[in-house]
C-alpha cells in the first residue's frame, strides 16, 4: 500500500473515530442532562427551554446518526479481530439493534412532539409544523412512553458495545501483562 493511500485510511478513519465520539457523547447528554434538567427546573419558560435544547440535539443526533450510516457504507475500515465467528455475530447484532434503536428513539420522539401539537424544530434553521392528523393525546402518550422506554433499552446494548470495544483494546495489555504471546 503507497504512502498516500495509507494516509487517506488514516485520515478517514480519524473522521469515523470523531463521528463516533460525537455521537456518543450528543447521546449521553441527551440521555442524562435532559432528565435531571427537567427535574429540577421548576419555571415553565426554563422547561420550554430544555425540550426544545432537546428537541433540536435529538434532530442533531439523527443527522449525525444518518451521516455516520452513509459514511459507514462508503468507508468499512477492517474490523477488529474477533476471537470466533460467534464473537462477530454478536458484533453485528449489537450494531444492527444499536443504529435501530437510534433512530427508533430519534422518530418516537418526533412523533411526540408533532402529536402534542407542537412545532419539530431545529435550532433557529427550521421548523415543521404539526400535522393536524397526527395530533392525538394518546399517539401523543404513547410516542413519549415508548421514546423513553428505547433510551432504556439502548443502555443494555451500549454497555455490550463498550464491553467489546474494551475486550478488544485491552486484550493485548491483559496479554503483556500475564505474559501471554
Amino acid at each position: 500500500m503507497s504512502m498516500e493511500n495509507t494516509q487517506k485510511r488514516d485520515y478517514l478513519y480519524i473522521i469515523t473515530r470523531v463521528i463516533h465520539w460525537v455521537s456518543a457523547l450528543l447521546f449521553f447528554f441527551l440521555a442524562l442532562s435532559t432528565g435531571y434538567q427537567l427535574n429540577h427546573v421548576v419555571n415553565s419558560y426554563e422547561r420550554l427551554d430544555v425540550y426544545y435544547q432537546h428537541m433540536s440535539l435529538g434532530i442533531l443526533f439523527a443527522l449525525l446518526t444518518v451521516l455516520r450510516l452513509f459514511w459507514l457504507m462508503f468507508y468499512r475500515k477492517i474490523r477488529a479481530q474477533f476471537l470466533g465467528a460467534w464473537q462477530r455475530t454478536a458484533a453485528h447484532i449489537n450494531f444492527f439493534i444499536l443504529y435501530t434503536l437510534m433512530l427508533m428513539i430519534v422518530i418516537s420522539g418526533a412523533i411526540a412532539v408533532i402529536a402534542a401539537g407542537k412545532y419539530l424544530q431545529f435550532f433557529t434553521y427550521f421548523e415543521i409544523p404539526p400535522f393536524e392528523w397526527l395530533v392525538d393525546d394518546k399517539v401523543k402518550f404513547y410516542s413519549k412512553e415508548t421514546h423513553e422506554y428505547l433510551v432504556d433499552i439502548s443502555y443494555v446494548f451500549l454497555f455490550v458495545h463498550v464491553c467489546g470495544a474494551i475486550t478488544y483494546y485491552a486484550r493485548p495489555l491483559i496479554k503483556r501483562l500475564l505474559g501471554i504471546n
